[in-house]
């Protein structure tokens, strides 16, 4: 079968998509469909399938919405662990660190990975995208003491921090000027901090992205201790998401290009249907529901599945929200994602 011979590595699950934040990078904006939790006993059955399926390495905790809101996240995450093979990785904004106890109970699910997605580097441009009730000194704070807990104890849970920087595709194809996103100055102090609270002798953010081959690349992942490492993302074409799906006067879409969707993974929202990819915000491309058909070999072995998976991998966008997502609202946005993404998609 397709997904044996090219294997998929992941699951992209979305635990919720509702969020306390408003980043304004953000597609969120532009989504239309139900919020919901998922629940937790469908979420059992759903892990056990997945696991007997026997051809996942990786679960990721993510989607559109912050999955520390789920009020079962640290129970879930228990038994991924101690029924399944899988790898866990969570993803997300750091707004529940405040709480010591927190942390504690979630680095003791046994949990693979954090990434932290440190998008908030000003508190006063991104005033808006902060939760209203979240002290942006107390926010800095919390995360540096996740980053103390793992450094100083036992937990074999990695720890990676991700942040923003400018490449010189944000700069000249998406037209986003760096000071209208990034605060050097705070990322900067921010890590002096780290570097102090690890006691080694890192560069600044500055160090870490002014290079030519940083503004070249999309990502850069860094280690900077044992199970602690840094990232520095480039803006994708999500900046320009709502923009696209909104105004379809200013869309330029794009029927060929690559995606990891149906390559290196699939996604599974709250309400458990099943998509061909985790940037499917609005999840229009539906193959099936894990909780009514409870088969993943099912749904995925289905015939728009299939379809779905041999245009892809073919490098040709099957759907109008997939034709959009590879597009842009410039022809010269439209022509760098295509020629970008046959260069990074392999």
């Amino acid at each position: 079968m397709y997904f044996n011979d090219t294997r998929f590595t992941e699951v992209n699950i979305e635990l919720t998509n509702h969020c306390n934040f408003n980043c304004w990078f953000c597609p969120r904006h532009a989504m239309s469909r139900e919020k919901g939790m998922m629940d937790y006993e469908q979420f059992e059955k759903m892990i056990l399938n997945l696991n007997s399926a026997d051809f996942l390495e990786e679960i990721a905790l993510a989607g559109i919405g912050e999955p520390t809101l789920h009020p079962d996240l640290i129970k879930m995450i228990s038994f991924i662990k101690k029924n399944t093979h899988f790898k866990v990785v969570l993803t997300t904004n750091a707004s529940k660190f405040a709480k010591q106890s927190f942390i504690d109970e979630l680095l003791e699910s046994n949990l693979d990975k954090i990434t932290v997605s440190f998008r908030i580097s000003d508190h006063i441009k991104n005033k808006m995208s902060l939760a209203s009730d979240i002290d942006y000194a107390k926010y800095i704070n919390s995360i540096l003491k996740l980053v103390e807990t793992v450094h100083k104890s036992n937990y074999n849970t990695e720890i990676e921090l991700a942040f923003f920087k400018e490449t010189y595709y944000s700069r000249y194809i998406l037209d986003v000027n760096t000071i209208d996103f990034i605060n050097t100055k705070l990322l900067n102090d921010f890590f002096n901090k780290f570097s102090r609270l690890l006691n080694t002798n890192l560069p600044s953010y500055d160090d870490y992205t002014r290079g030519i081959s940083s503004h070249l690349s999309n990502v850069d992942r860094i280690p900077v201790t044992e199970g602690i490492s840094v990232r520095f993302d480039g803006l994708s074409s999500w900046t320009t998401s709502v923009e696209k799906y909104e105004n379809s006067s200013t869309c330029y879409p794009s029927k060929y290009g690559s995606c990891f969707g149906m390559r290196t993974h699939f996604a599974i929202y709250w309400n458990g249907d099943v998509s061909v990819c985790c940037a499917d915000f609005d999840v229009k491309n539906i193959i099936g529901n894990i909780f009514k058909e409870k088969d993943i070999i099912k749904i995925l072995s289905g015939e728009k599945a299939v379809s779905y998976a041999e245009q892809l991998r073919g490098n040709r966008m099957p759907t109008k929200t997939c034709q959009i997502c590879r597009g842009g609202t410039s022809l010269k946005e439209k022509w760098a994602n295509i020629i970008g993404t046959f260069a990074y998609v392999k």
